[in-house]
């Protein structure tokens, strides 16, 4: 499926760019967001519902849009995209059109007589059906950077007057000789999205000229066909506005009303029925859902240390938003560490089970072995999968300074287990510097595994004091 901006064809799915920005692809179930639409338009499933055709649907879509000027007052400053697409050479759809006579059809098609592509948004079906150049009342081609998603209602509860057939009217529009200007982006009913308009053009929807709401604004018609479900349209509109946020920047703050640009009572439904806060608000749920980082280190005290050493290209996580903050490290992980903050030099340290250690790590143990910073376990082994204790992390990490020229001061320890620390000193010196503290009921716990969490505090600290003399 490809939502189109003129730059190039841009894609919902994953693999393709958004103005060259990596697309998030939708999962095909996301958690339900709080849905409190309560319309009288509410009729899925309705099996009495009159049968129509898609061509008495879209005479009646005709109707809706005869006294429709989405233009409005103002003047019009045509900054056409078109220029911008030849000088870069952008490739263009084949597909020609007779021009009709007094016509405002100026240009041949660009785009396809029938949908091009289609796919699914959050398990809503998608169709980008980009209506061709020529027309400047539907297509004006005038360049956009859009700041605002404006929201719509197709005040047409006719049967039929659905996504699809919106679409197949703007086309229709297009391709003939309509001095109506009326065109929009997006149209969503119950069952599906349809694009007409590429994301970094304007329409004429909000009837303020060359105000903000036609120039900078991204249009949504929601459907109200009487043989659809319109809080189902509702609920596929919030979707795809939680995307759009996503992929363009505009801020929830910029989701409005129609009504805002020319005070016309739309999304009449919404307004009516005090459902535009609840809209909004139920926006925000699904882009915190879809889009919104989720991790297992947020509010932890270990946070700032962790998202520091990341940021540094130090430690990273075990993906999927998964740092494990509380699992204890290994010997392996810990020598990979203290190698990667203080960029060792490549080492020929070679242990017996060297190749027990995961092969990303076992670069990180020659280095750290031989700079002198980590030892083995004796008879040559090292023993890379084994939990490192609270003491021998604070012997590399005073070594590891001690690397670098940095001896601590030896001062008293107020645990109440010092005397269980073997290697006392190198507590005595990391708790000198401040870089090392005791656990709950004043201990150390000289003997019980360091966690990430604790690791990344540790190293932290260590790279303060290397770097600015202090712990901060």
């Amino acid at each position: 499926m490809n939502i189109k901006f003129n730059k190039k064809v841009v894609a919902f799915t994953a693999g393709l760019t958004v103005i060259s920005s990596p697309l998030v692809s939708f999962a095909e179930e996301q958690q339900s967001v709080n849905n409190k639409q309560s319309t009288s338009l509410q009729v899925q499933g309705n099996t009495d519902q009159p049968q129509t055709t898609d061509e008495q649907a879209l005479k009646s879509i005709e109707a809706s849009f005869e006294e429709v000027d989405g233009r409005g007052g103002g003047t019009v400053d045509n900054k056409k995209v078109d220029s911008l697409q030849r000088s870069e050479g952008i490739h263009e759809e084949t597909g020609t059109l007779t021009v009709p006579n007094n016509s405002n059809r100026t240009k041949r098609s660009l785009s396809p007589i029938s949908p091009s592509t289609s796919s699914t948004i959050n398990g809503v079906p998608f169709t980008e059906w980009i209506v061709p150049a020529g027309n400047d009342n539907i297509r004006p081609q005038n360049y956009m950077s859009p700041k605002y998603i404006t929201i719509h209602e197709t005040d047409n509860t006719s049967v039929g007057a659905g996504a699809r057939n919106h679409a197949q009217y703007l086309y229709n529009q297009a391709v003939g000789n309509t001095d109506r200007a009326a065109s929009w982006h997006f149209t969503v009913d119950d069952k599906e999205i349809y694009q007409h308009l590429p994301l970094n053009e304007n329409g004429w929807h909000a009837g303020d000229g060359d105000g903000p709401g036609n120039r900078e604004s991204i249009a949504i018609e929601i459907a109200v066909n009487s043989d659809g479900n319109y809080s189902k349209a509702v609920d596929n509109a919030k979707k795809l506005v939680a995307y759009l946020m996503k992929e363009t920047g505009v801020p929830l703050n910029n989701i409005v009303k129609h009504q805002k640009w020319s005070g016309k009572i739309c999304p009449a439904n919404m307004i009516n029925n005090g459902q535009w806060d609840v809209f909004v608000n139920s926006v925000e749920g699904y882009y915190n859902n879809l889009y919104q980082p989720k991790d297992d280190i947020t509010g932890g005290w270990y946070e700032e240390a962790i998202r520091e050493l990341n940021r540094r290209g130090i430690m990273i996580g075990e993906g999927n938003g998964v740092f494990a903050p509380n699992r204890a490290i290994t010997r392996a992980e810990f020598a990979q560490l203290i190698s990667n903050s203080l960029k060792l030099p490549a080492g020929d340290a070679s242990f017996k089970d060297l190749n027990d250690a995961n092969s990303t790590l076992r670069d990180g143990i020659k280095r750290t072995a031989s700079a002198g910073i980590i030892q083995g376990r004796g008879d040559g082994y090292f023993d890379p999968n084994t939990p490192i204790t609270r003491e021998e992390s604070a012997i590399i990490v005073n070594k590891a300074l001690q690397y670098k020229g940095i001896w601590g001061p030896v001062v008293n320890l107020p645990f109440s287990d010092k005397d269980q620390i073997i290697y006392k000193e190198d507590v005595q010196r990391l708790y000198g510097l401040g870089i090392v503290r005791g656990k709950g009921d004043n201990q150390y716990d000289p003997k019980g595994t360091t966690t990430r969490g604790e690791t990344a505090t540790f190293i932290l600290n260590m790279l303060q004091v290397i770097e600015n003399g202090s712990v901060e």
